[in-house]
């Protein structure tokens, strides 16, 4: 009984002497150690013991989310409150001077009040590196705060939500990394004819579905530079929506190392691109207006011809069908660099437009085709298709093919004939059709395995069941 008791003494001597290892951490180092788990679970640590009540105050970090939460039922209002209400408690008692970072994704929607009181707590801490907003507001939009401006130990500035950002002329973060902002609303209350950012530590640059308003050009001033995106963003001028025009300028002159260069939505009459290119991957896409194919065509053209040194290029059909009718598709230099294209067919027919595409891409080895709208396209569209007709790159260098589309129809099925019949280096042709059934489908590989082919080689052909 004695030995017993003596065994349950040292154990239970044991479990403090690890408590008391655990609690004579350094503070800072435990706030770093919390910093590393979603804050809810660090808050949970206060329960731990009397000493741990107020350490999680001193994390260096701030994850925050609703992930959870019931959905937005009147019936669960209580639980989104309860969030808010905690959320509220861990900005206000979090006063370390070593915050670093705050990052916030909610799927709820909340209310102005609650977003600009989050906003202005955090923006006051100057020596934050790293700003994370994403989530839903209840009606409108909310501005965030100007003292956003000032943090420059700032090194990612990510917002994800619609709100409304009153920009300077100049826009200067000397440290930051990364910028991405979705549906946000830059102001340019001044009229000024242009926005200048200048960012010497950038390397990635994006906007998503935002809106510019009052503004003509923008300088993005970023030698470091390496991803740029610019995404069905809108267009604004004296409070009424441009859809067809947008920016009429972007000067990008002095990003001289840009490697992924990605632009969907309205075209810009000019671009400014260094003289010496080093973008190896673009992307081009825009829904075209009836009356715009001119504008859409000669700004296409022109953005091309600076990015001619491209390994892998995703371009939208319409965009170069648009460049075909304005007469300059075909005026294109070659992309000697070439090797990957990827085309996507929404709206035009685009067998001639292909065609070009191919011929100036002399050294293509994978060419990745999604078409979603078969009105346009005449069952026999290649039926009648020539050798002679064929670019270089199917009969000398095109290895993979890969075939998406959305309708039931055999124009691609002659089409893929075509390309076995004729790529002498082709190795894989794979075939993708939702729309097909499933005896369709077995019935396309079929005919495929026992097509002609020009490969030397032993051609594998996939049709996705």
């Amino acid at each position: 009984m004695a030995h017993q008791t003596l065994c349950g003494e040292c154990s239970k001597q044991v479990v403090a002497e690890e408590e008391d290892r655990l609690t004579a951490l350094p503070e800072a180092l435990i706030g770093m150690i919390l910093s590393r788990i979603p804050t809810k679970e660090a808050v949970r640590t206060s329960v731990l013991a009397k000493p741990w009540r107020t350490t999680w105050t001193g994390i260096t970090a701030i994850h925050l989310t609703d992930e959870g939460l019931p959905s937005e039922d009147p019936r669960h209002s209580q639980s989104k409150r309860r969030f808010i209400e905690f959320a509220n408690n861990v900005i206000t008692k979090c006063n370390s001077p070593l915050l670093r970072s705050f990052d916030m994704k909610c799927s709820k929607a909340y209310e102005r009040d609650s977003l600009r009181e989050w906003t202005s707590s955090v923006l006051m801490r100057r020596e934050l590196e790293k700003f994370h907003l994403g989530c839903r507001i209840v009606s409108g939009t909310f501005g965030i705060p100007g003292a956003i401006f000032t943090l420059q130990a700032l090194e990612e500035l990510k917002l994800q939500l619609p709100c409304r950002l009153l920009l300077p002329a100049v826009t200067t973060f000397l440290n930051l990394k990364t910028l991405f902002l979705s549906k946000v609303r830059m102001v340019n209350d001044d009229n000024l004819p242009e926005l200048i950012f200048h960012l010497p530590a950038l390397t990635d640059l994006g906007f998503l579905c935002c809106q510019w308003r009052n503004v003509e050009a923008i300088v993005i001033r970023a030698p470091k530079l390496l991803n740029f995106q610019m995404s069905w963003c809108r267009y604004a001028r004296d409070g009424r929506e441009v859809f067809t025009v947008g920016l009429v300028m972007v000067n990008l002159a002095e990003c001289c190392n840009m490697d992924k260069f990605r632009w969907a939505g309205n075209l810009v009459e000019t671009f400014l691109m260094p003289q010496v290119s080093t973008v190896s991957q673009a992307l081009l896409d825009q829904v075209i207006e009836s009356n715009d194919y001119y504008h859409t065509g000669e700004a296409t053209a022109n953005l091309l011809t600076r990015l001619r040194w491209v390994d892998r290029l995703e371009i939208s059909l319409d965009v170069a069908q648009a460049m075909l009718l304005v007469g300059r598709l075909e005026t294109l230099p070659s992309f000697q660099n070439l090797t990957s294209l990827k085309v996507e067919s929404r709206f035009t027919s685009g067998k001639g437009t292909l065609l070009h595409l191919l011929w100036a891409t002399p050294f293509l080895k994978f060419l990745d085709l999604h078409i979603q709208e078969s009105l346009m396209w005449r069952p026999d569209a290649f039926d009648k298709l020539e050798e002679s007709e064929l670019p270089s790159c199917v009969i000398r260098t095109l290895e993979r093919v890969h075939f998406t589309y959305r309708f039931q129809t055999r124009i691609w099925l002659n089409f893929m004939e075509l390309f076995l019949r004729n790529a002498r280096k082709l190795e894989l042709l794979q075939l993708h059709a939702p729309a097909l059934p499933l005896a369709t489908k077995l019935d396309c590989r079929l005919r495929l395995n026992h097509a002609p082919k020009a490969s030397r080689k032993n051609v594998a052909i996939h049709v996705v069941l």
